[in-house]
Formats: C-alpha cells, sequence, structure tokens
C-alpha cells in the first residue's frame, strides 16, 4: 500500500539493503566511487534524521554464500564477469585502440551487460568507514545475500525491509518497503 507520510514509520527500524542501493547509484554513476558514497549518504541522513527512523545497513557478504549454485552466487559471478569485460571495454576505449567498426562492437557489449550493475571498486569499503563515522549501524549478512539477513532480522526484531529485490518477501520478510529514494 502506497506510504502518504514519513511519520507513520516513526519509531520502526529499518533493515536496508545496501547492495540494492549501491547499483542504483553505481548506474547514475559509473566508475565514481565517490559520488556512489556521496548518494547513499544522502539517502541514509534522510532516514535517519528526515523519517526519524532507526535503521541498519545490511551489506553482502558472498564469502558466506552457500556453494549451491544459489541465485546470489551466480549473480555475483556473472557480475565479477561484467565487470572484466566492462572494464576492457573502458580500458580500449580511452586507449583509443580502436576504430569506427570495433566502437560500435564495444558499444553493443557494454549494452548488453547494462543489466549487471557495475560496482566501482572499493565503494563498498568507503561506504562502510562512511557510516562508521557517522555513528551508523551496520553489518555484512551471515547468511551471503544482505536481502535474506534482512528479512530475517526484520521477521526476529521487528521492522521493516527496505529493498527493491523480491526475494525479501521470499524469504520471510514482514513487511517491505519499495521504491524507496525516487523522486
Amino acid at each position: 500500500r502506497p506510504v502518504n507520510s514519513p511519520l507513520s514509520f516513526k519509531g520502526d527500524r529499518f533493515w536496508v539493503d545496501v547492495p540494492c542501493f549501491v547499483y542504483r547509484y553505481s548506474h547514475r554513476h559509473p566508475r565514481n566511487p565517490a559520488a556512489v558514497v556521496d548518494a547513499f549518504t544522502k539517502l541514509a541522513k534522510q532516514i535517519e534524521t528526515g523519517w526519524g527512523v532507526d535503521a541498519v545497513y545490511v551489506f553482502d557478504c558472498p564469502d558466506s554464500m552457500p556453494a549451491s549454485k544459489h541465485c546470489a552466487h551466480d549473480r555475483h559471478l556473472r557480475r565479477e564477469t561484467a565487470i572484466a569485460r566492462q572494464d576492457r571495454i573502458w580500458q580500449a576505449i580511452e586507449d583509443g585502440a580502436y576504430d569506427s567498426d570495433s566502437l560500435l562492437l564495444m558499444h553493443a557489449q557494454l549494452r548488453t551487460s547494462r543489466g549487471t550493475a557495475v560496482v566501482p571498486e572499493g565503494t563498498y569499503e568507503r561506504l562502510q568507514e562512511t557510516l562508521r563515522q557517522l555513528s551508523l549501524g551496520w553489518c555484512k549478512s551471515p547468511f551471503g545475500d544482505a536481502e535474506a539477513a534482512c528479512s530475517r532480522f526484520a521477521a526476529e526484531f521487528g521492522g521493516i525491509v527496505v529493498s527493491e529485490d523480491l526475494d525479501a518477501i521470499a524469504f520471510g520478510a514482514p513487511r517491505l518497503l519499495r521504491r524507496f529514494g525516487y523522486a
């Protein structure tokens, strides 16, 4: 159901799926981790001060993902492959090592990998440090997926999951807030 006022959440706890927002901001600011961190910091300040909500920011932890073919594990591998491909393409463009035909091919390859967000290297570390400096709570998911952890924490400790990923419902989120931070 639509939310008419941020005051309706005052006193609630948000469990924020950080990667969902980092991917969104990485699409807006490719290859610029500082801009991604700034955009996320504005969102965190809006949640904490503007909405008066206590939030915990949850990060993915690929190291703790199950070795089986789990969707998040597969997504992580696809993302790493796309990052490597996009880095090679950007490097070729920056080096000027292309003609008009190969530029068209590179453009097509970049378009096919658009569905996979390329998070600039060091973004998560910078973001964790920023949250630490702002004295905001954050953790790495003990389950691999941030939305799995958010859902479980919200079910156990109460609160609302803030994520664009509908997997949160499958993981048992009691309440899910989507489209957060869009103008």
